[in-house]
């Protein structure tokens, strides 16, 4: 997680103080002194339970989806479904509790409410809040909509019936959950947007590797690599022939380095090290392509001759082995991988 928020000042006008912690960082020495002010800071692997009460959160953004594309676009699926309304959403529950409150406030403006019908109106009050799974609420914003509407239809501390306090207790509550509302609509449009997103990524990938694996066929009808004539005669093996193969294989790169997002950015990478040499990559590539690999455990792949390689040294029987391998890799990335479908 990366937590955003703004720098922040004392509020007594001091200067900001630091010291070091055991563990060797650098932490503010009385934090909750400091108010939120300008620029955004970015902070990471915060420990959310441990913020002074004074600071507020910005934003939280989620850096890793375990499980890659598939995985992210579910998550923002049902974060779609469970804002965009109907039996069991946020957006309904929202709904319904507005809908509940504003009759309520209704029947006090026309005073319908009396000391003799406020314990009946406690009653429903209270099932509606059972009904809407707001009793036993975890959510902070719950609990307090809960308190607010309890007290709405509760005597003071004195033992008197107050109206006007009941009424501004349940606009207070009809307008923050207004706002609880709006920001259900601004997060269902955003997974919508999100999720789209995705998809168009996902479905981006998967056709670059089906472009891939059929090149990677064409390339096998090749005769160097499918007449056996070349296997055991490999000095038949033209220069001319090596240089249209290993320009083919340029163009397979580039489309396999469009590949971006897991599950199907090792299976792009390591095909790439296998079909194109390693020795005309840069420095900064080859440590790239490493770090990919160490993830699968593959990484000792970049130490044996590639396709071209093998091409290259005119050995046509080894190079149509590996590049079956290559074909194999990618059928399996593209049907062994569970495909988030609506």
């Amino acid at each position: 997680m990366i937590l955003s928020m703004v720098q922040f000042i004392p509020q007594d006008g001091g200067e900001a103080l630091t010291e070091e912690t055991p563990e060797g960082r650098r932490e503010v020495v009385e934090a909750e002194r400091f108010v939120i002010l300008r620029q955004p800071k970015y902070r990471k692997n915060i420990n959310l339970a441990a913020l002074p009460k004074s600071w507020t959160v910005a934003r939280l953004i989620p850096q890793k989806v375990w499980g890659g594309i598939e995985a992210a676009m579910r998550q923002q699926y049902e974060i779609k479904e469970a804002s965009r309304g109907g039996v069991g959403t946020d957006q309904i529950q929202v709904e319904e509790l507005f809908a509940a409150m504003r009759g309520l406030s209704q029947k006090y403006v026309r005073g319908e409410v009396t000391r003799e019908n406020l314990q009946d109106l406690a009653e429903q009050t209270q099932a509606l809040l059972e009904r809407e799974g707001v009793l036993s609420a975890k959510d902070q914003f719950l609990q307090d909509l809960k308190e607010a509407l309890t007290l709405a239809f509760q005597e003071d501390s004195r033992g008197r019936f107050n109206p006007l306090a009941a009424r501004m207790r349940l606009y207070r509550a009809m307008r923050n959950l207004t706002k609880r509302e709006v920001e259900t609509w601004l997060t269902r449009r955003k997974s919508n947007k999100v999720f789209n997103l995705l998809y168009v990524e996902r479905e981006d990938e998967r056709s670059s590797l089906a472009d891939v694996r059929e090149a990677v066929v064409e390339v096998g009808n090749h005769p160097v690599l499918s007449d056996t004539i070349f296997r055991s005669r490999p000095e038949s093996i033209f220069d001319e022939d090596i240089t249209e193969i290993r320009r083919v294989f340029r163009g397979i790169g580039q489309t396999l380095q469009s590949v971006r997002v897991a599950p199907y950015l090792l299976p792009a990478k390591l095909a790439d090290i296998m079909l194109r040499s390693n020795q005309f990559r840069k420095k900064w590539e080859k440590q790239r392509l490493r770090k990919i690999l160490e993830v699968g455990g593959v990484e000792g792949e970049m130490e044996r001759p590639s396709v071209e390689d093998l091409i290259m040294q005119r050995n046509a029987f080894e190079a149509a082995k590996r590049l079956r391998n290559i074909y194999n890799l990618l059928d399996s990335a593209l049907t062994g991988n569970l495909v988030f479908t609506l």
